[in-house]
C-alpha cells in the first residue's frame, strides 16, 4: 500500500480525526500472509488519516505491488487536486514470512511500515501503516479494492462483513469514519 502508505498515499484521504497517539503495535495483522497472491493492483477505495495533510483531495489512486526475486516494489499512482498526476515507486521489504507486515523505503530516507490487516486476495483488502517521532505520529488506514467500483464491492455481502469484522477486530476505526476516495473517470 503507501505521504504515503500501501501503503499509502496521505493525499488521498480526508481527516476526521487529529489523533497524534503514539503508533501502536497491530497483533491482528494477517499471520498467514500470501505475499505472491497479494501482488498486483489496488486501488484505495476508504480511507483516513490522522494528517492535516489528509485533506488534500486526490483521486484516481492507484497501488501496484511488483515481487521481482525478492525485490519488492510499491509503486503509487495518483491525480492531486493541487500538482496533477503524480507517481511515485518504493522499495519494500516483507518484515517476516508469512506475516502480513510489510516495510517501505521512501525518498531514501524513511522506513513506512505497512500492515495488511486482513484481505480475501482477490477483492478487498484493510491496511494501516503508522510512522512517527516521539511527538508526531502519521497513520493512515485503508480500503482496498482489486477494482474501482467500491459499491460493486459493497454488494458482495460477504466482502461486506469481513471488511467489518477485520475493522473491528483491529480495534482501529470503524467503517463511517473512513473517507471515500474518488476513483470515478479515470484513465491510469
Amino acid at each position: 500500500m503507501w505521504k504515503t502508505l500501501l501503503v499509502c498515499e496521505v493525499v488521498l484521504v480526508s481527516a476526521h480525526h487529529h489523533d497524534h497517539s503514539p503508533c501502536r503495535l497491530l497483533h491482528d495483522i494477517m499471520v498467514d500472509f500470501d505475499l505472491d497472491n497479494y501482488m498486483g493492483v489496488w486501488y484505495p477505495l476508504l480511507g483516513w488519516s490522522n494528517s492535516q495533510e489528509g485533506e488534500v483531495r486526490g483521486k484516481c489512486s492507484k497501488e501496484t505491488i511488483s515481487n521481482h526475486h525478492g525485490n519488492i516494489t510499491i509503486t503509487e499512482e495518483t491525480i492531486s487536486d493541487r500538482s496533477g498526476p503524480h507517481t511515485s515507486s518504493h522499495h519494500a521489504w516483507q518484515d517476516h514470512p508469512k506475516e502480513g507486515k510489510i516495510t517501505m523505503w521512501m525518498f531514501h530516507a524513511i522506513k513506512v511500515p505497512f500492515w495488511v490487516v486482513d484481505t480475501d486476495y482477490k477483492h478487498w483488502s484493510v491496511v494501516y501503516s503508522c510512522t512517527g517521532d516521539e511527538t508526531d505520529y502519521l497513520k493512515t488506514l485503508l480500503v482496498l479494492g482489486r477494482g474501482r467500483d467500491f459499491s460493486k464491492l459493497w454488494k458482495d455481502p460477504e466482502a461486506k462483513k469481513s471488511i467489518r469484522r477485520s475493522l473491528r477486530r483491529s480495534n482501529l476505526l470503524r467503517l463511517r469514519d473512513l473517507t471515500s476516495i474518488n476513483q470515478t473517470d479515470c484513465v491510469n
